[in-house]
């Protein structure tokens, strides 16, 4: 594993880009997560050649495609999900939590679900 040198985003830069970042997305980082996105905001300055992090947020508000804001989104974020993929989950779903749906339906016995998750293949 590659050491990688100190990198800090100071004070007001940091609640800009997490303000930024929760306008845009509604995902919330504060103080205690400070240091996760600054290994992920230093690894995508080096992934597009940004020396200065001041440099970086501009690059990053001003790219049109939107591609950069998705690729430091990925990198914050988890890109995969078990969720109602394991057999507990579904188990809790069909047992519990649709009984509870149907009875707030006031006794209709009819609930819509929409899911977008894929099968994977």
């Amino acid at each position: 594993m590659v050491n990688r040198p100190f990198f800090s985003i100071f004070g007001e830069e940091f609640a800009r880009l997490t303000d930024y970042i929760y306008r845009r997305t509604g995902i919330f980082y504060d103080e205690n997560k400070r240091y996760y996105v600054e290994k992920r905001v230093f690894d995508r300055m080096k992934a597009t050649g940004h020396e200065k992090f001041r440099d970086y947020f501009l690059y990053l508000r001003c790219d049109a495609s939107g591609e950069e804001f998705q690729r430091l989104v990925n990198a914050l974020t988890v890109n995969e999900t078990y969720f109602f993929r394991e057999y507990d989950q579904l188990k809790c779903f069909a047992e519990e939590a649709l009984l509870e749906m149907l009875k707030d339906k006031g006794g209709r016995q009819r609930v819509d679900l929409f899911s977008l998750g894929t099968p994977n293949r």
